[in-house]
């Protein structure tokens, strides 16, 4: 159970690390590496996550439709529209 949540605390702080160099670098000028180092892990750890940059865009695209779908179901179960008057 530790290590399922050191594996998930990893993936995480590899996205928000990506994230926030894509933030203040751009896409094409951060490397794996630099996600890795930002991240405090290895670049192998790193791959072992995500094969690539492009892998982990999807991720955070994932993450923000899970965000999304979870914030927006309840109020369309409720008859909440989206229309504004």
């Amino acid at each position: 159970m530790a290590a399922t949540v050191k594996s998930e605390q990893t993936r995480r702080q590899l996205i928000e690390s990506a994230l926030s160099l894509f933030r203040t670098q751009g896409y094409a000028k951060t490397t794996m590496r630099s996600i890795a180092e930002a991240a405090g892990v290895s670049v192998g750890n790193a791959y072992y996550y995500f094969r690539s940059k492009d892998e982990l865009v999807a991720e955070l695209y994932r993450s923000l439709e899970d965000e999304h779908r979870s914030r927006s179901l309840p109020l369309l179960r409720e008859g909440t529209t989206w229309v504004n008057t």
